[in-house]
């Protein structure tokens, strides 16, 4: 699988590993610089959370069917409102999620997902209509970029709902496994010939060949597709899944949309999806039932074994949809649909415009049809064949009955043998349906087990989680150069790999840092200094907490101030906007102004000597020598500053002329020595 992004280091310990780095004299600022810098950009998101919260109140009512308060002077909203509104929440949480790392589950993921089942190993097929598809429809339309992204999503999927996940676990299952060896075996032996027989009817007899048992539209363990070896290597896929569940789609989207939109690019190579050639890319191999019996032998022996079962996981994610509602038809004649009150009527636009957002934790790759909102359960393969075994049974022992009654025959007889058959039928059936009841409970618990949130408290956790997520790859990145600034500038890909060997020292923690993530920010405030040649330096600690506490000055004049200039998302996410760019920079043109103002004053109150001192100074730079090595930036400065006298003198007459020749030889005197020792 491609390699994590996001720092899943808890905060404390990140600055408490970089305050290691540093100097013990440094620390106590460090701390300090910290704390401006975390709420200084906690405080640059402000609107952003603000808007975020507004937008998906009357989208969150109409999910939980609540009457949405609002000033009663306030009409109805507009259908182009509501459009318009609907669209910036879904953009806001998809660039919200971008930041944090989340990539969009693509095609090849989804194909390698459905080639196998783990925990879930009931037929399962996914009621796709129970979403909603304009609102995704829609999204997708508002940018080109956003339609080239939705070709690299599962194509039954894309329009209906929007899968995120982010980071790669592993998911173990260990036991005797002795109903899904059934059901493997009723694979191998009854379903291959039924499929064989499937095939055989149509070139014998002609026609169309019907699908196989279980195959129209659910994704039963019996007929997903297998995979060779079924494992995730070389950073991505599980194991050729998507060569054998799907077609074989190389799946290389241009730099600027994997930079855009976190899409996952991978290629498929000798039938294993490559997803990340990053020397931290994730290896999870996936160990099936099938891999580990291929064969009707090897699974026969395996019955009285224990086995273990692995499979990735994805860690955490993120769903967003909206539920489906039957077309709206006119109101009939005689009905009080023009009667109903303000309320009602916005309650029956909003419920159509439900907006659902949901978080999972830790669910396997080949489970993930669980955290979908609506699923037909069928039953299982093993289950049908037992079925059908007991009606041929009956069936025949029923026969078997008739034929020895001959022709004593009686009504009697043919109700005792009806009986029997259907006595039997229903014992099988009314086992497996509450078989299926009980794994339809285990499932409902498993999912309620792995929601961690939804709604309003998802929309907070997101925007909460990115906030913190920027701030770590900040004050990571100026931390490490901070503690390397001895060493002279460093390049940006140099930092970046020092981050990510810092995480792995420090925490074990292996991802593809994002340098590019953390710098355009730190280069806005002034906290890191470029030479426009890709290397960088460290601002000063007390010069980065003089400007971030100008910064929180800033921010706590800003509150309550609207701004009707507003900062695209993504540039606000990404670094290259931010809320205190402006301030910022007028802060610092203010500084410099101030500092050339007082050394102005300071070369007035020095008089002629001080200027002339200053302008040599500043003509060689206290090396005594130009780059020739002449020492004719000293006899420059010397001329400058006697012209300067001269001119001085001259401007008087009588006695105050004479003083000033004498102030003059004596001032050519000390700027003689003062040349002399910066020569020497």
């Amino acid at each position: 699988m491609p390699p994590e992004k996001h720092i899943a280091v808890p905060k404390e310990e990140l600055l408490r590993a970089l305050r290691a780095r540093l100097p013990d004299g440094e620390r106590p600022a460090f701390d300090e610089l910290a704390k401006l810098m975390e709420g200084v950009a906690s405080f640059d998101f402000l609107d952003l959370k603000e808007r975020m919260r507004t937008n998906f109140l009357p989208f969150a009512s109409g999910a939980k069917n609540q009457i949405y308060l609002q000033r009663t002077s306030k009409g109805l909203p507009t259908t182009t409102a509501l459009d318009k509104k609907e669209v910036e929440f879904v953009s806001d949480v998809f660039d919200v999620l971008r930041a944090s790392h989340y990539h969009l589950l693509t095609d090849a993921e989804w194909q390698i997902a459905l080639a196998e089942s783990f925990q879930l190993t009931l037929p399962m097929e996914v009621e796709w209509k129970y979403m909603d598809s304009r609102l995704l429809r829609h999204f997708w339309r508002t940018t080109p970029k956003r339609r080239e992204l939705r070709n690299h999503l599962p194509n039954e999927m894309a329009d209906r709902i929007l899968v995120f996940h982010r980071g790669i676990g592993t998911a173990r299952l260990k036991g005797l496994l002795i109903g899904e060896k059934l059901d493997l075996l009723c694979e191998y032996t009854v379903l291959k010939l039924v499929d064989a027989l499937a095939a055989y009817v149509p070139k014998k007899w002609g026609g169309k060949k019907p699908d196989p048992p279980g195959a129209a539209g659910a994704t039963p363990s019996a007929s997903r597709a297998t995979s060779p070896q079924a494992s995730t290597d070389g950073g991505g896929g599980s194991g050729g899944g998507a060569a054998a569940a799907g077609p074989k789609r190389r799946l290389v989207a241009s730099a600027t949309l994997a930079r855009q939109f976190s899409t996952i690019t991978g290629r498929v190579t000798g039938g294993n999806y490559v997803a990340s050639d990053h020397k931290f890319a994730k290896v999870v191999e996936r160990v099936t039932l099938k891999h580990l019996c291929p064969s009707v032998p090897a699974l026969l022996a395996s019955f009285p074994k224990v086995l273990e079962l692995q499979e990735p996981t994805f860690q955490e994610v993120v769903v967003v949809y909206r539920r489906a509602y039957p077309p709206r038809k006119p109101p009939s004649p005689g009905s009080d649909a023009p009667n109903r009150g303000k309320e009602e009527r916005m309650q029956g636009i909003l419920n159509r415009r439900n907006v659902y957002i949901k978080v999972f934790g830790e669910t396997p790759m080949a489970d993930v049809e669980l955290i979908f909102p609506s699923k037909k359960v069928h039953i299982k393969p093993f289950q049908l064949v037992n079925l059908l075994a007991t009606i041929v049974t009956a069936l025949v022992t029923g026969v078997l009955m008739l034929a020895r009654a001959g022709n004593d025959v009686s009504t009697g007889v043919l109700w005792t043998a009806a009986s029997l058959v259907a006595t039997r039928c229903f014992q099988v059936y009314s086992q497996a349906q509450t078989q299926k009841a009980q794994l339809q409970q285990d499932m409902a618990t498993r999912l309620y087990d792995k929601m961690n949130d939804s709604q309003e408290g998802v929309v907070t956790a997101i925007m909460e989680e990115m906030g913190e997520q920027q701030f770590k790859q900040m004050v990571l990145a100026y931390g490490l150069l901070l503690a390397t600034r001895g060493e002279g500038p460093t390049e940006i890909s140099a930092l970046d790999e020092a981050c990510e060997e810092f995480l792995e020292d420090a925490f074990d923690c292996r991802i593809d840092f994002q340098v590019d993530d953390a710098l355009p920010r730190l280069t806005q405030w002034g906290l890191v200094n470029t030479d426009g040649m890709d290397m960088l330096t460290a601002a000063p600690l007390s010069e980065a907490i003089e400007t971030l506490a100008a910064a929180w000055a800033l921010a706590y004049k800003a509150l309550g101030r609207s701004r009707s200039d507003a900062i695209p998302t993504v540039d606000l996410l990404s670094g290259r906007a931010s809320t205190f760019t402006a301030g910022l920079e007028a802060y610092r043109l203010a500084k410099n102004k101030s500092a050339a103002a007082a050394a102005a004053a300071e070369e007035r109150k020095g008089g002629v000597f001080g200027r002339a001192k200053s302008r040599l100074a500043a003509s060689f730079g206290g090396s005594g020598r130009d780059d020739d090595g002449t020492g004719a930036a000293a006899a420059a400065a010397v001329s400058a500053a006697g012209r300067e006298m001269s001119f001085s003198g001259a401007s008087v007459a009588g006695d105050e002329k004479e003083k000033g020749v004498k102030r003059t030889a004596s001032f050519f005197k000390k700027m003689g020595k003062a040349a002399r020792e910066l020569l020497d």
